[in-house]
């Protein structure tokens, strides 16, 4: 079994990525799950001891480490290769300070409610996928660290925790399709509106021309 195998939820890494597994007595993917969900847990128990200003480039390649460290040596590392999501990887730390001074800004002026600064904080972090892996894992964390800051609860995320979220991408798939589905039919409705309304005009053009014809052969 292929331990490395992507699912909705994973960055595919790299041949090189992945020989930078330290746990080489991982042999399932179940295993490795574990291994990381272990690795977020003890992220977190250092969280509480360590009060930081988190709205800084260091502090996330930090805690990056801090949640993946004892897996993977890239843990902390921003990524070198392109991906089928995120920014180019030249574009990481200036996209990434970027999004920072704004998060600070929106916060100094009140340019939204906590709550949406928040998702937005996670919104831009998942778009910039600064990591070869584990970028939407420390997105949630960033976001429910921002709310503890604002003195708030943390954001709901999929059935509740950071290492699955499924749920909330299966959610937004049916979502999808019945915004599609929904689509078509109402297409599928005004094009037949349209192709009636079209055949009615002609009706009553014709009927139009007959009268016509009819008031003319009287002379008027």
């Amino acid at each position: 079994m292929d331990i490395f195998k992507t699912d909705d939820n994973s960055t595919p890494l790299t041949e090189e990525e992945k020989q930078q597994l330290k746990a080489k007595w991982v042999t399932t993917r179940a295993e490795l799950n574990e291994l990381e969900t272990k690795g977020i847990a003890e992220a977190e128990i250092w969280l509480l001891k360590n009060k930081r200003d988190i709205l800084s480039i260091d502090f996330i390649k930090i805690l990056h480490k801090k949640m993946f460290g004892s897996i993977w040596k890239w843990a902390g590392m921003f990524r070198t290769t392109e991906r089928n999501i995120g920014v180019a990887p030249y574009e990481i730390q200036p996209r990434l300070r970027i999004l920072l001074d704004d998060i600070k800004f929106w916060i100094e002026n009140g340019t939204y409610s906590e709550k949406e600064i928040a998702i937005r904080f996670h919104h831009r972090l998942v778009q910039i996928h600064p990591f070869p892996n584990g970028n939407g894992r420390i997105s949630r964390l960033m976001a429910d660290l921002l709310m503890k800051q604002f003195g708030q609860n943390n954001l709901i995320w999929g059935n509740g925790n950071l290492t699955e979220i499924s749920v909330l991408r299966k959610n937004i798939f049916r979502l999808c399709m019945m915004l599609i589905m929904v689509t078509i039919l109402l297409y599928s409705t005004l094009s037949m509106m349209a192709s009636n309304l079209k055949a009615l005009c002609k009706i009553g053009l014709k009927k139009y021309l007959i009268f016509r014809n009819f008031i003319f052969s009287f002379g008027i």
